[in-house]
């Protein structure tokens, strides 16, 4: 039986009893106040809001009314989380004590909640982001006993925090212990904007709150992005990526390419220098210098994949899926990539043997002229499945099956056939139990005398779109 898959909503916000008294009691932005003529409770976030605020209701703070717009719009699970502005106007012995309340009650929130199936009681419809006392003067002690009050509540799977920290931004050295607690603790940090542009940046004329939200909100983001970037919080080819295209959208192509060159060939050249110390190595030993060169190598592949492919993981890289989709269009950074990736091919190509020469070239060929066998000038509109992996210890959790179904799910909806070459016999069991079938066959090494061992058979195996699924994926979209 194939599990169902999830529709999931990360970004779902509620206003907790306990969060919504606090507002009334206010006076001062932000609170709610009701409107005289009109009976109705109002939230004013901003100063001066035209509009005289939001009207607001149950479906702020009541769950029937949060689960009630799931059903209405076919989501099964949300992880709800405190809506800005958060803590940010409270005092810091207030902030925290007020955190710690609201993450109980967030937890009960959760944790009474409807079940996702009558057969698992476990698995519930709400999970939440937790909520840090992000404010100045807090001290680092009290953030870290917060952290460690939220790892403990078992329906909640992170937290959310907005972009200033305690006042002086995400990079301030003082929350680098928090990062570390984040981190051990496993939680997601779910970052979202809020404080936008000031207003003033837009000129004296009184333009209301649309401007600093509807462009400010970007802006907040988009300066994020690329700290992270200049950073390097993204793995390896994703700061890469980020960093070329921001310096793509300031200056143009050229400029970019450059920094693309700058930021990635010095240690193209000293690890290529490594690589031919490693070549030299007539035992292969997994000596720190051959995983170095390993990680280079796969450096390279990742970051011209990355461009090329479609790419999935699950849980932080413990399993990855990359598939070629046909149609792909080429820019200019996918050029520079292609050009090193090349360089290097070639580079360890020319350090082969010609025993290592000749053997992959008889997999290349016969490879090749069975997929156009059994596939012919089809093989060109389908999706292919270049790399399942997944590490030794993750093995098991069904995270390969999970990424596979995937890339299923996405023929299924665009009408295209998969396709993939199954190297172990042990593995044909598995791609068969997720639709695949063996169409065709290559046996390498059986005519070949410098072939020590068994031939090894590589099967060609394809999945057709399944029309029901194609239905229901256009029907949900």
């Amino acid at each position: 039986m194939v599990a169902k898959k999830l529709l999931v909503d990360i970004h779902t916000h509620v206003y907790l009893p306990r969060y919504a008294s606090v507002l009334r009691s206010r006076s001062n932005v932000p609170f709610i106040c009701t409107d005289p003529s009109t009976q109705q409770e109002r939230l004013l976030i901003l100063d001066h809001e035209p509009s005289g605020g939001r009207p607001v209701g149950p479906q702020y703070w009541d769950r029937k009314e949060k689960l009630k717009f799931m059903d209405k719009h076919g989501i099964d699970v949300s992880v709800v989380s405190t809506a800005n502005p958060w803590l940010d106007f409270l005092p810091a012995s207030q902030a925290h004590t007020l955190a710690a309340e609201l993450n109980t009650d967030l937890e009960q929130y959760c944790s009474t909640s409807t079940p996702l199936s009558p057969d698992d009681t476990q698995l519930k419809r709400l999970y939440g982001f937790g909520l840090l006392p992000l404010v100045p003067s807090i001290s680092t002690s009290a953030l870290l006993e917060i952290v460690n009050q939220i790892s403990t509540l078992p329906h909640l799977k992170g937290l959310i925090m907005g972009t200033k920290g305690i006042g002086k931004g995400l990079d301030d050295p003082a929350l680098d212990p928090v990062w570390g607690a984040i981190e051990n603790a496993g939680l997601v940090a779910f970052l979202h904007p809020h404080y936008g542009v000031d207003a003033k940046a837009y000129g004296e004329q009184e333009n209301g709150h649309v401007l600093s939200l509807a462009l400010g909100f970007p802006f907040e983001t988009t300066i994020y992005q690329e700290l992270f970037a200049l950073a390097q919080v993204l793995p390896g080819p994703g700061s890469t990526k980020m960093l070329f295209n921001i310096v793509v959208v300031h200056v143009g192509y050229i400029p970019a390419a450059f920094v693309f060159f700058l930021w990635s060939l010095p240690s193209a050249f000293a690890m290529y220098g490594l690589s031919l110390g490693v070549h030299q190595d007539q035992n292969r030993t997994q000596t720190p210098a051959v995983k170095d060169a390993i990680q280079f190598i796969m450096f390279w592949v990742m970051a011209y994949w990355k461009r090329r492919k479609i790419a999935l993981t699950v849980d932080a890289g413990a399993s990855i899926i990359f598939c070629t989709a046909p149609g792909f269009q080429e820019g200019v950074l996918d050029c520079c990539i292609r050009w090193v990736a090349e360089i290097i091919g070639r580079i360890f190509t020319a350090l082969s043997s010609g025993v290592e020469k000749k053997r992959s070239a008889e997999v290349e060929a016969k490879i090749r002229f069975a997929v156009y066998r059994s596939l012919g000038d089809r093989v060109g509109k389908m999706l292919y499945i270049d790399t399942l992996a997944t590490e030794p210890a993750s093995q098991g959790w069904g995270y390969g099956g999970a990424l596979l179904d995937s890339i299923g799910a996405l023929g299924d909806m665009t009408n295209q056939a998969t396709w993939l070459k199954c190297t172990n016999e042990k593995n044909t069991g598995f791609y068969i139990s997720h639709g695949y079938t063996v169409v065709d066959e290559a046996v390498v090494g059986d005519d070949n005398p410098d072939w020590h061992g068994a031939p090894v058979v590589i099967k060609i195996m394809v999945r057709e779109p399944r029309p029901q699924h194609t239905a229901q994926m256009a029907a949900v979209a």
